[in-house]
């Protein structure tokens, strides 16, 4: 049908432009029929177009022209705050409790927040191997730190058909006998903006 699709594992989308999506979606569900393809049929699961929707707790947003927003559904981002808060006051955290919160922010962190997410979320398996006495503490401390992190993540904005060069950031970082450094020079070629910034790390980050 050169219809525009894909899938998030049982969520299949099908995007079009707004004056064909109407006959598109008419033209998908019969062509299934004729298969002989079972599929959900119901209002809650074959919607009707729309700028704005959800495939596995994902939203995506066409509303604004040019660009696609791509965010956590509210009703994602309350489960994984809740799931934590869960967590915090059960007598023992079980590991499949934990392994299954990992498993939804990891789903979630790869559409929405990139290496930001990464980061905290292998801060929480680390904390979750260790054995020691101090564990505990320190898994309560990145649970704190994923909560707060999925509390205040902004929404991706990604702009559809940019044909721009891309933005250039250069890295560097130091370890030397007077303590460990990093550093970063960020390049724009279009507006030509220049920033950088540089920062010296404690003892503490260091050890």
């Amino acid at each position: 049908l050169y219809v525009p699709a894909t899938h998030f594992y049982d969520d299949f989308s099908q995007v079009d432009v707004a004056a064909f999506s109407e006959d598109s979606c008419r033209t998908t569900e019969r062509l299934f029929t004729l298969l002989g393809w079972k599929y959900k049929d119901s209002a809650e699961h074959l919607r009707l177009p729309s700028q704005a929707f959800s495939p596995l707790g994902v939203e995506m947003n066409f509303a604004e022209p040019g660009h696609v927003i791509v965010s956590n559904t509210a009703k994602r981002k309350e489960r994984i705050l809740y799931d934590i808060a869960s967590l915090k006051v059960a007598p023992t955290i079980q590991a499949s409790s934990l392994h299954s919160l990992l498993g939804v922010c990891t789903y979630a962190e790869s559409q929405t927040s990139g290496r930001t997410g990464a980061m905290i979320l292998h801060e929480v398996r680390n904390a979750s191997r260790s054995s020691d006495q101090s564990s505990q503490d320190r898994l309560f401390k990145a649970l704190d730190n994923l909560a707060s992190y999925v509390d205040r993540v902004r929404p991706r904005r990604i702009r559809l058909n940019a044909q721009l060069p891309p933005i250039i950031i250069l890295t560097d970082a130091a370890a030397e006998l007077s303590g460990a450094s990093v550093g970063a020079v960020f390049l724009d070629p279009t507006t030509r903006r220049m920033e950088f910034f540089g920062k010296r790390f404690d003892d503490a980050v260091v050890a």
